[in-house]
């Protein structure tokens, strides 16, 4: 792996203009889709066309509901004739049928689609994409992604649990969502009080943090001139390189 391009590193909201989750890894693997991902592909101009995966961590509109888009811009714009892999948990297929059904029912595309429930492990290519559970939705997963030279996790939305300690390990790149600075019970979504926490138990070789706004990634950057390594916030545009 070379590169990971940030689509987008925002919230459900678009608070302080940032775009759905979103984030294109190596030119092929597009990770999550919320419904920004063409306005930040536009606003970037970020090439497509070598696209293979879509790989989806839950079916939350703002990870989830860009397919149909990109589908179309696949199809009408792309002039799309290759075949497109859309991965995630169990149930992906009825999941993008149900979206298609209410947003563009009846569309007929060039290009086939496989849909590949992701149970644990899943070869692609050079690539070995690794599913765990999550704590977020039911079918919530975080996926580590490694090829012959580098390893890439992200946990998707999820509030704080074991398993990100073993998505993590020893990984070059590690993505994890941030959502508020102090704890929130029964949230579904991690705090900057609960990663200070937590900090010492994963050990990725870079952390960064998604799913945030402005005055949150401010509170990141101080942390991390007192505490050299704590993490790095996400912006839209940013490019990760291994």
């Amino acid at each position: 792996m070379k590169e990971c391009i940030v689509l987008g590193s925002g919230n459900a909201f678009n608070s302080d203009a940032r775009g759905h989750c979103c984030f294109l890894l190596d030119e092929i693997f597009l990770i999550d889709c919320g419904p920004t991902v063409l306005i930040k592909r536009e606003e970037f101009k970020i090439d497509f066309s070598k696209i293979k995966i879509i790989l989806i961590t839950h079916f939350h509109g703002d990870h989830f509901a860009g397919v149909p888009f990109l589908i179309l811009y696949f199809q009408y714009i792309l002039k799309r004739k290759e075949k497109l892999y859309i991965l995630g948990p169990e149930n992906i297929k009825k999941q993008y049928d149900s979206l298609m059904d209410l947003i563009y029912p009846n569309l007929q595309i060039d290009f086939s689609l496989e849909f590949i429930e992701i149970q644990e492990d899943y070869d692609f290519e050079e690539y070995h994409i690794k599913a765990i559970p999550m704590l977020h939705k039911e079918e919530s997963l975080g996926y580590r992604i490694n090829d012959s030279q580098n390893s890439f996790a992200f946990t998707g939305d999820t509030k704080w649990n074991d398993n990100i300690i073993s998505l993590f390990k020893d990984v070059d790149v590690a993505i994890i969502e941030l959502s508020f600075k102090e704890k929130i019970e029964n949230s579904s979504h991690l705090s900057l009080e609960e990663l200070r926490q937590y900090r010492n138990k994963i050990q990725p070789k870079k952390l960064f943090f998604n799913h945030l706004y402005d005055e949150l990634s401010k509170e990141v950057e101080d942390l991390t001139k007192e505490n050299f390594n704590f993490g790095t916030p996400l912006y839209d545009g940013m490019k990760i390189h291994f």
